[in-house]
């Protein structure tokens, strides 16, 4: 249970830092779409806090 919990910790926080780089990204090459990877960046990062 431990490892699970540890790895799909991980695997949260690297979501995160997936859709962080997403909105860095639009918000270079598209700054008007740059709230569409918002809701998986705040989801990903209260999850990886274990806030759900």
């Amino acid at each position: 249970m431990s490892t699970e919990s540890q790895n799909s910790t991980g695997q949260n926080w690297l979501y995160t830092l997936i859709s962080l780089v997403a909105i860095v990204l639009s918000l270079i090459f598209a700054p008007a779409w740059c709230w569409l990877p918002l809701p998986f960046f705040l989801t990903y990062l209260v999850m990886a806090l274990k806030g759900i």
